[in-house]
């Protein structure tokens, strides 16, 4: 019974992940696209240091787009001119759909399509495009800044030993990550920060995009996300690249 509620459920997960992938433009953007990057890095079965890359990648892109629009804090790599009236809610699903494909160019296509869904639901006008417009540039600055991060090398780990001696072989996963660049992270002792209040808190990016946009339902904004934010795939070295 077991083995075959498990097959069940293999079977029936795959479907729920690449419908959400199109879903329509709920009350929160960076909510959905946080959970459709989920859905992205899950279907790939990625492993933790690369899911959170990508994750992080997206969250940056959203954060730059929608901050571009609003000004209301430092950049994390760029702001770019906006018109005014600019889409907030486009700009930050174009850069997420754009950060995804950019980091993965053979899901472009995918990614297109289900950005197009995605989009179908907000009003068309020059708003809308602007916004698509910013957020796509966006992306592609923040996933050319991310090309040269050193996640591409070469698992080089190789266990010491000699001719003769045993040595437990562990199970290794990304150990080349310790030399891939940081997000944020200058050096060590900004880590000693995390949960205090001076900006170095790990759901910044995330947080500050969604206080950025309203909750079209109730006109609400900024702690009303709470719940929400804890659904990304985080990580310690998340943070900011030179």
């Amino acid at each position: 019974m077991e083995v075959t509620m498990l097959l069940n459920l293999r079977l029936i997960v795959p479907v729920v992940i690449l419908t959400g992938l199109a879903g329509s433009a709920s009350a929160d953007v960076i909510s959905d696209w946080n959970e459709n990057s989920v859905a992205f890095v899950t279907m790939r079965r990625m492993l933790p240091p690369q899911a959170e890359r990508v994750m992080a990648t997206v969250h940056v892109a959203m954060f730059d787009a929608v901050n571009s629009i609003e000004h209301r804090y430092r950049p994390y790599l760029l702001q770019l001119p906006a018109a005014k009236g600019t889409s907030k809610e486009a700009a930050a699903a174009a850069a997420a759909g754009a950060a995804l494909a950019g980091l993965h160019p053979n899901a472009t296509e995918e990614m297109n399509a289900a950005l197009t869904a995605y989009l179908a639901a907000m009003p068309p006008g020059p708003a809308k495009e602007d916004g698509i417009k910013l957020g796509r540039a966006i992306a592609a600055k923040i996933v050319a800044q991310r090309a040269t991060d050193g996640s591409d090398a070469a698992d080089a780990y190789r266990p010491k030993t000699r001719p003769g001696v045993y040595v437990p072989t562990p199970i290794t996963a990304s150990s080349m990550w310790p030399n891939v660049t940081p997000f944020a992270m200058m050096s060590q002792k900004q880590h000693d920060t995390i949960g205090t209040t001076d900006g170095r808190r790990p759901f910044l990016a995330h947080n500050r995009s969604a206080e950025l946009l309203p909750d079209r339902s109730s006109g609400r904004c900024g702690e009303e996300h709470a719940p929400h934010r804890q659904r990304a795939i985080h990580g310690a070295g998340v943070g900011r690249g030179g």
